[in-house]
């Protein structure tokens, strides 16, 4: 028996989404399946769309899945994002070159791409439409953009100066038709070579456990927790040691992702899996295929760190932060 591999890749900047392979057993002569991936934000000024196929395979999926056309079409397809007013974005083929490498096709992806900057307007309905010019087979699903702006952040306890040196909270409240938060922390940092002074700008993020909520609640305080010591292990885990840099520490951002309610169910489902290969999925709102055509938004500030936090960061000997003049 033939079984049909969904391959399935796709990275999302601060709010990440699994890859993921499902497994279909079928009987029936091939038929073409569709799984498309993306996720609308007003604010971005390139929008991408992940589109992939399944393929027949009989052997190894870890070798098929090398194969540069096994989960990629050959031809271009025809792909729009478009409102009711009838304003139209037409995507286009590019090639992303020196992907990680992994299981899937390591030397290149083709993914479709949009000028959207100025374009997309939050509060505002997008229908997605994915047409196969050779077979005419189309795909489609809609999302409703979010509004940032409407983001009710309120602080850090307990100061407009951050620290890490022990837990605190960020305090907002919620915004309708959100059903997702996720908080990256981006710790700005400046090397400075000891030999000739040369400087250089660096940062590290962590990402923090996502919360979810109602999203018709609009207006719910929220305490979101941020744990110091962990901020602490992601420091020592991701700035290399170099003997021969000085250190000052610079800015911290908070970033918070938001995502709407396809998202979240997407998320709760397809949990991390110490496995490539697991059930076929119990949610796509991609109409005639599968996957996830979603909304999100992000909300950022910017904040210096307190003097404790600055004094423990110095503390750490083999990263050697010095204190700023």
């Amino acid at each position: 028996m033939k079984k049909i591999w969904i391959i399935s890749l796709i990275t999302i900047a601060a709010i990440a989404m699994l890859s993921c392979s499902k497994d279909i057993e079928i009987n029936d002569d091939y038929k073409d399946i569709t799984i498309v991936y993306g996720l609308l934000d007003s604010e971005d000024s390139l929008s991408y769309i992940r589109i992939e196929k399944a393929f027949l395979s009989e052997g190894s999926i870890y070798q098929d899945a090398q194969i540069a056309d096994s989960n990629q079409y050959p031809y271009k397809l025809e792909v729009s994002v478009s409102d009711a007013n009838g304003m139209r974005i037409v995507f286009d083929t590019t090639t992303v070159y020196n992907k990680e490498e992994g299981i899937f096709y390591k030397d290149k992806m083709k993914v479709y791409v949009a000028d959207t900057k100025g374009k997309l307007r939050p509060n505002t309905m997008y229908t997605l439409k994915v047409r196969n010019p050779k077979t005419g087979q189309e795909q489609t699903s809609r999302c409703k953009l979010l509004d940032a702006s409407a983001f009710l952040y309120e602080s850090y306890y307990p100061g407009p100066r951050v620290g890490f040196t022990k837990n605190n909270h960020m305090k907002f409240k919620t915004i309708r038709d959100v059903s997702a938060y996720q908080l990256l922390i981006r710790f700005h940092y400046i090397d400075s070579l000891t030999t000739d002074h040369t400087i250089s700008y660096h940062h590290v993020d962590m990402l923090t456990p996502m919360l979810f909520s109602n999203p018709d609640a609009a207006g719910t305080p929220v305490n979101y927790p941020v744990n110091g010591n962990t901020w602490f292990a992601v420091i020592k885990a991701k700035i290399p040691v170099k003997p021969n840099v000085l250190r000052f520490a610079d800015k911290v951002e908070f970033i918070m992702y938001m995502a709407d309610t396809d998202y979240k169910t997407y998320m709760e489902i397809h949990q991390p899996n110490s496995s490539l290969v697991i059930d076929r999925p119990e949610f796509t709102n991609i109409t005639n295929g599968y996957g996830l055509f979603a909304a999100r938004t992000r909300y950022a500030t910017e904040h210096k760190l307190n003097g404790k936090t600055v004094v423990a960061l110095q503390a750490i000997p083999e990263l050697n932060f010095v204190r700023r003049d």
